[in-house]
């Protein structure tokens, strides 16, 4: 009668609706409804300052696999999103991502999704060593420039119309090197009845200065809308135009330096693409 048992748990009841962003330009690390799970207070991932994805944010999560004495390998930490509402049908996630290996080290990198409030995970998206890394391998710390950087894109499509789901960025350390990433975006298709992954568009020049120029490929008259958003899903530009033939100029000269979700939208199809502008 004199024995007990101690545990611990998470309890989440933010939801987020989609399109569901984080730049981690803001100061608070985790971010406001996020988790993060680590048992090393050595060793953690933490935001850093001066270090964003393709040099455009300001912000970033960075794993520490480097830094002290102790060996760390097989360490395992996890970053946490709110519960996203995804009943807004399929959806694309995508993430920037930079890794220099410490010599022949294999640092991992996974991202995890679960529609069961933790119970089971499936798994995404799964890289480590050389095919995790951005830059070449190296014997010293690594920091990445804006051309050290990769854009991952995964689809969604299995936890399409989920109303509860978690997404876990998950590290294991090989005590390596930083694994950094940032730029997280969840965007819902619009679009039903087609395939939008193989809906053909371009974006030109991406970064921007002044005005990107979009190309649809197979529009022909149809009149398209052009929007903009910033990370927080806040809409700051609307547009509706079509030169022919689906191409068409969209004006961001008002925009300031940052990460932009640029959504273009058809009769039948709605594409978004992370676009960059840059003075």
């Amino acid at each position: 009668m004199n024995d007990t048992k101690s545990g611990s748990f998470l309890g989440t009841n933010t939801v987020a609706g989609a399109p569901f962003t984080e730049g981690f330009s803001g100061s608070i690390f985790p971010p406001t409804g996020w988790n993060y799970v680590n048992f090393n207070k050595n060793n953690t991932m933490a935001r850093v300052n001066n270090v964003g994805g393709f040099g455009v944010n300001t912000g970033a999560v960075k794993m520490n696999n480097f830094s002290g004495a102790e060996n760390i390998s097989g360490q395992l930490d996890y970053l946490i999103t709110p519960l996203i509402d995804m009943t807004a049908n399929a959806a694309t996630l995508t993430f920037s991502v930079a890794y220099g290996q410490y010599l022949a080290s294999d640092d991992i990198l996974r991202v995890k999704a679960s529609s069961d409030c933790g119970l089971t995970w499936t798994t995404l998206y799964n890289k480590s060593g050389s095919v995790l890394a951005t830059a070449p391998s190296s014997n010293m710390l690594f920091t990445p420039t804006s051309t050290q950087w990769r854009k991952e894109i995964i689809a969604m499509d299995a936890f399409a119309a989920q109303t509860q789901v978690l997404l876990l960025f998950e590290t294991e350390s090989n005590y390596g090197n930083h694994i950094y990433f940032d730029d997280i975006i969840l965007e819902p298709f619009v679009g039903r009845n087609v395939d939008v992954a193989n809906q053909g568009i371009d974006v030109w020049p991406n970064p921007a200065q002044n005005q990107f120029t979009i190309q649809v490929q197979n529009a022909g008259l149809q009149e398209i809308s052009t929007e903009v958003f910033d990370l927080a899903g806040r809409k700051l530009l609307l547009q509706s135009r079509n030169e022919g033939n689906g191409k068409i100029t969209f004006d961001v000269s008002n925009l300031e330096t940052g990460i932009y979700i640029l959504k273009v939208l058809g009769k039948d199809f709605s594409i978004s693409r992370q676009v960059s502008v840059m003075r």
